[in-house]
């Protein structure tokens, strides 16, 4: 259907040009994602679990206090990515068959659903954010070497997160900025 849309002239067919565009962000906004995604998956299996292990392995109470916020992070991390990764293809083809059905009613739907998403992302920003100055003062104030690993878990966990928010923010907002056009 979409290679055939694009056999037409863009000024005798406009309504096909914004199709097309429409689908084409929703693939370039949906590629990110899983990007992402996949960026989430491999900071866990690269970088984290291979800490947790050296953590349990070394016998230093600082990298003991590192184990739990890695542990919850590789959660979160595999949590996540897993499930973008198996539900984001779907979403996008089920979005982009309701798209060709009624043009008007999925734009109005994904820009609701868009700014609900944002919201929440900048009280997730904010929320790992203030975690993450926390973790910092208390890492820089406390003298004992397990809250002092476990602070600095804590930094990495929280700036993770706090960057992976952003991200996924940042790329919101592109495609939001897409819908807002295509609404006027």
């Amino acid at each position: 259907m979409v290679l055939l849309l694009l056999k037409f002239h863009h000024n005798q067919y406009p309504d096909v040009l914004i199709m097309m565009n429409y689908i084409q962000q929703l693939h370039y906004w949906a590629k990110g994602d899983l990007l992402q995604a996949k960026i989430m998956l491999a900071w866990a299996f690269i970088f984290c679990i291979p800490l947790i292990c050296y953590c349990f392995k070394i016998n230093k109470i600082f990298y003991k206090g590192l184990i739990i916020p890695l542990i919850l992070l590789v959660i979160m991390l595999l949590g996540y990515g897993s499930y973008l990764l198996i539900t984001k293809d779907k979403e996008v083809r089920k979005i982009e068959q309701q798209y060709l059905e009624n043009q008007k009613r999925i734009i109005s739907k994904e820009h609701s659903k868009g700014k609900a998403n944002s919201k929440s992302y900048v009280v997730f920003k904010t929320i790992w954010s203030s975690l993450l100055l926390v973790s910092i003062i208390i890492y820089l104030l406390a003298s004992g070497m397990y809250i002092k690993g476990f602070s600095a878990g804590c930094i990495i966990l929280f700036l993770t997160l706090s960057i992976t928010d952003t991200l996924f923010h940042a790329r919101l907002n592109v495609y939001l900025s897409f819908l807002q056009e295509l609404s006027k």
